[in-house]
């Protein structure tokens, strides 16, 4: 079999790019080891930069539609240990954060079931005559010529082997690459000290918002899904588990139910231990995301910790820089392999930021000291009632831009210094990535950027 573009991996990542790329008449051929639909919980919450490519696919509309709209996020940080007899319980505090401050467009964030978003991806793409979809089919290892550079892909069906020679070799399986392995590429793991159980059942009419309740060393995220359902992350010591399964579920009911009252009877539904899933959390950033004519991306060149919920926003956003790179190669006529490097120079240094983004998220939730706590709440605190402290954060976890954080916003967060000045809406919207920023080689053909110059620096308020 012949394409140009053989892309190892049908998850939304293999999809995005290959639903681009035929859209632009490019033969491309997707291959999808698993069956059917998977039973590994995949990200949901599509970010306010994930809607701006989706909708310049044309999808944004049905999704809007099918989807669950988050407009904020509430935080509640709940007393731990109950009040002493006779006295009132104290309330717990919530912190808000609001995508609004992001200005419009793209000023909400969708909860979206995942296997409905890849379904979604699929039948656009298949209805296109340049793409090819190969499920069951397996990457197995590459084909090289005597430079190394790859010639052919083998790929393993229920009919044989089959050889598949491409220009281009994609790499989006997941955490496990072949294809990043048939790179020699290396990944450092990062693993932490808690893991997760996650779950959905359907919620009551007073869970209307996405709220993350913290209680001591306890974790709750609540995602309203459409179809009234709830999405839920329960963070527990890797230690629990067990211990949960031997008390049974009317420990995990109790845990939920302790947190938030109203999922008496909701959390119930879950009737089997098995429809509750194990999420182990580690982070990885590959050194390098192509080599030759291969190339990586999503969750097989970098996975992050999935507390500020960045995963499959990165996937796309790989796709959409990617796609649109290997488009203009085949309209210029340019050499794949030339115009690669342009791609890794865009996205490993934006993962990079969301990864230590969601490190440090993690981190947070990661001790469960009183003084942790304390320090915590009052940060989170001091960011929602900045305006310039607020629009920063939303930003950076929104996709649409990148604004790191210097010295002076720790002392804002610490209260040492004011909040910082408010943005207009022009401020605001001046801070998203700009087309040169995202395809950069539209604007500087024949040389690469040099290195820190693809964002425009610094531009502190």
């Amino acid at each position: 079999m012949r394409c140009q573009v053989f892309i190892s991996g049908g998850g939304v990542a293999g999809l995005t790019l290959g639903l681009i790329l035929a859209r632009e008449g490019i033969d491309t051929v997707v291959a999808e080891r698993s069956p059917g639909g998977g039973l590994m919980y995949k990200g949901e919450l599509l970010q306010p930069k994930s809607l701006k490519i989706l909708d310049n696919l044309g999808l944004l509309g049905h999704l809007r539609r099918e989807s669950f709209t988050v407009r904020t996020i509430r935080m509640q940080e709940q007393p731990v240990d109950p009040p002493p007899d006779g006295e009132p319980r104290r309330s717990s505090r919530d912190i808000v954060f609001d995508y609004g401050k992001l200005a419009s467009p793209y000023d909400y964030a969708l909860m979206h079931p995942h296997e409905e978003l890849k379904q979604l991806l699929l039948d656009e793409a298949q209805a296109l005559p340049s793409f090819r979809w190969i499920q069951p089919g397996s990457f197995t290892g590459l084909n090289r010529d005597a430079d190394g550079r790859a010639v052919s892909a083998t790929v393993d069906t229920p009919d044989g082997p089959l050889t598949v020679t491409a220009d281009l070799f994609v790499g989006a399986e997941g955490r496990v690459s072949r294809m990043r392995e048939e790179m020699n590429t290396v990944a450092k793991r990062t693993d932490y000290n808690h893991h997760f159980l996650t779950v959905s059942f359907g919620r009551p009419d007073t869970l209307d918002e996405a709220t993350i309740i913290s209680q001591g060393s306890r974790f709750l995220g609540l995602f309203p899904l459409p179809d009234q359902q709830v999405r839920t992350v329960f963070l527990i010591k890797p230690e629990e588990f067990k211990q949960m399964r031997r008390e049974g579920l009317e420990r995990f009911y109790r845990e939920y139910r302790e947190m938030r009252p109203d999922l008496e009877g909701y959390v119930d539904e879950i009737q089997r231990w098995k429809d509750i899933q194990l999420m182990i959390p580690f982070r990885h950033n590959a050194n390098r995301y192509i080599r030759h004519n291969i190339a990586i991306m999503g969750d097989a060149a970098h996975n992050v910790h999935p507390m500020a919920g960045e995963g499959m926003n990165m996937a796309i956003q790989d796709a959409d820089i990617l796609g649109h790179l290997i488009s203009w190669s085949y309209r210029e006529q340019r050499d794949i392999e030339d115009s690669l490097p342009w791609y890794e120079r865009v996205r490993r240094q934006r993962a990079q930021f969301i990864s230590e983004l969601s490190h440090l998220s993690a981190l947070a939730y990661s001790f469960d000291q009183d003084v942790v706590r304390r320090a915590r709440s009052h940060v989170l605190k001091r960011i929602e009632q900045s305006d310039y402290l607020h629009f920063k954060y939303m930003l950076n976890i929104s996709g649409l831009g990148e604004w790191p954080e210097n010295l002076f916003d720790r002392f804002r967060q610490l209260g040492v210094l004011p909040g910082g000045s408010s943005l207009s809406k022009a401020e605001r919207l001046a801070r998203r990535f700009r087309e040169e920023e995202d395809y950069p080689w539209l604007s500087k053909v024949g040389s690469l950027a040099a290195p820190g110059t693809m964002n425009g620096g610094e531009k502190d308020a």
